[in-house]
């Protein structure tokens, strides 16, 4: 599957997933909000808590 706006585009388990990982196993979806995003990027060193 091609990216769209750098996010793979899936439905499973009942949800609209948009990932920046490719998923093969899961059907490829389209839509415009996602319930779920698999986003990859850097971890805060810290994460604050309320």
């Amino acid at each position: 599957m091609e990216k769209t706006s750098h996010l793979y585009k899936y439905w499973g388990f009942g949800l609209k997933i948009a990932s920046d990982i490719e998923f093969p196993e899961l059907l490829v979806y389209d839509f415009d909000i996602p319930d779920v995003e698999y986003i990859v990027d850097k971890v805060p060193a810290f994460i604050y808590y309320q």
